[in-house]
């Protein structure tokens, strides 16, 4: 036999058995590296059969240390691609303080028969609740977790709400997502997630309860008088032409929308009660649909007033551009002047049929209006031409 070939056939050999020891070498060595919290969550938690299973992708895993509430925490976050027998599953994690935060099943290809398909997701929740329990072992973040299972029995299995002491729970309008928070005056602060596939295996679970803290929950505002008061802000807005003309802005007042949110105020991650109130204009005004006002709810100190919108409307962008119109300000100084506080209690809402949000009926409104500017505008230029 030649020389030269049995050469290449020697070289062609070495490079395969290399290949094949480090294929080899990397199942193994993949599956050590990964973090121990991501493994027992797959397979205590969300009951994955991990042994089955090597990793043959893996982005991270990424860690930082952050300092937070006088703390230093360590933050690890990374993706991995779990392969057996051709099937394929994908889990996006964080882990907080050496404990699983959030975790994300993606299934690229074939569906692994090892991870349950459940017929009451309901069931499966509870489940899963126990099994993150138990997976926390004794730790101040497991006391409420008997409570978000207890509820399970206690709310309809799509588009329902229910709360019990300061717990909320909510199902989405396909009974795929569960989410529980805490429910303190009417505001609501982020705690344990869970959603399904259609098929009612397990998607995603995430507990926020480890990220924040919660500065106050006192709430001296009622809804109303943080409508009147947003009103008061809204109004003091207006263009000015370049004639000196002054073009007063409309509102639709009955498709005004309140909400009663949480928000970072001295420390990042450190939560106050905030309203936040979604004035709808009369008409696009340039590219203006609706003014935003948000203030605190306990003292009324404003936090921020800001026109938003999109589109065209009645006014030619080409004049507010280059300053033909401009919008003008004039905010009330001292909000907490104008609002007296009252004191909102925590109520639990009684079940209701889902309403058309009133707030989408003026953004409808405010659209065809809108379009009857694009016309004019149309008009307009078709003039000019």
């Amino acid at each position: 036999m030649n020389k030269t070939l049995l050469n290449k056939i020697f070289v062609t050999s070495i490079i395969f058995l290399l290949t094949l020891s480090s294929l080899s070498t990397s199942k193994v060595k993949a599956q050590e590296d990964l973090p121990n919290e991501v493994i027992q969550f797959l397979k205590e938690v969300i009951q994955l059969n991990t042994t089955k299973y090597y990793t043959y992708n893996e982005v991270g895993p990424n860690y930082q240390q952050v300092e937070r509430f006088g703390e230093t925490i360590e933050l690890v976050d990374g993706k991995i691609m779990l392969q057996h027998e051709g099937v394929i599953v994908g889990a996006l994690y964080n882990i907080n303080n050496h404990s699983l935060e959030n975790c994300k099943i993606s299934i690229p290809q074939q569906w692994p028969p090892e991870l349950i398909q459940w017929e009451n997701v309901n069931n499966a929740a509870k489940i899963i609740l126990n099994n993150y329990k138990t997976y926390l072992g004794n730790s101040q973040n497991n006391s409420d977790i008997d409570l978000m299972v207890n509820l399970l029995s206690k709310v309809e299995s799509k588009n329902s709400t229910v709360i019990e002491g300061n717990i909320k729970l909510e199902v989405d309008k396909f009974g795929k997502f569960f989410k529980w928070s805490y429910h303190y005056n009417g505001a609501d602060y982020p705690g344990i997630g869970i959603s399904f596939q259609d098929n009612g295996a397990f998607s995603s679970f995430g507990d926020a309860r480890r990220s924040y803290r919660i500065g106050s929950i006192e709430v001296n505002i009622s809804e109303q008088h943080a409508i009147d008061f947003a009103v008061t802000q809204a109004k003091t807005y207006s263009f000015m032409c370049e004639n000196g003309t002054v073009i007063e802005l409309g509102f639709l007042e009955h498709f005004i929308s309140a909400e009663l949110s949480r928000k970072s105020r001295y420390i990042q991650k450190e939560y106050y009660p905030i309203w936040k109130v979604d004035i709808p204009l009369d008409n696009i005004y340039g590219q203006i649909f609706f003014i935003r006002v948000m203030f605190w709810a306990d003292n009324g100190e404003i936090d921020q007033v800001k026109p938003l919108g999109y589109g065209i409307g009645f006014f030619d962008p080409e004049d507010i551009l280059q300053g033909s119109l401009i919008l003008t300000s004039s905010l009330t100084p001292s909000p907490t002047s104008t609002i007296q506080p009252t004191l909102t209690p925590t109520s639990t809402p009684e079940k209701t049929d889902v309403e058309f949000p009133v707030f989408i009926v003026a953004s409808i409104i405010i659209i065809v209006v809108g379009s009857i500017g694009v016309l004019t505008y149309i008009v307009k230029i078709k003039r000019r031409a």
